[in-house]
């Protein structure tokens, strides 16, 4: 949920069901440039950690609550501020398509009018 709340789209993407589900067991994720540039490195270090794939290996709950990046939040006194704690900078940007490939590669997909790809799947 913190990938989509600080980039505005899911981490994981297949071309069908099968590649999507390929990609949640695998972790199978990237942080996309220009969506992520912004975004500070404890913000990713609690990502990376919170979608293992391995659960003994995944952050825990506890773990979750004890992050230098939660920690960092709890200290923001104000909606800005936690916006631009998460972030790690002072700008949002919003992704208007789905990744499927490889660095934003749509693998062929065709795109809608409105840049979405119409083809992909999303988790």
């Amino acid at each position: 949920m913190a990938y989509t709340l600080l980039c505005g789209y899911e981490p994981f993407y297949g071309c069908d069901n099968q590649d999507l589900l390929k990609a949640n067991k695998a972790a199978d994720y990237k942080f996309h440039r220009p969506d992520w540039d912004g975004i500070s490195n404890d913000a990713k270090d609690f990502i990376a950690k919170a979608l293992l794939s391995s659960a003994d290996e995944r952050l825990s709950p506890e773990g979750a609550r004890k992050h230098a990046w939660l920690k960092g939040l709890s200290k923001s006194s104000s909606a800005g501020n936690t916006a631009r704690a998460m972030r790690g900078s002072n700008t949002i940007s919003v992704h208007s398509g789905a990744h499927c490939g490889n660095d934003g590669d749509t693998g062929g997909n065709e795109r809608a009018e409105n840049g979405r790809l119409k083809s992909c799947v999303v988790s």
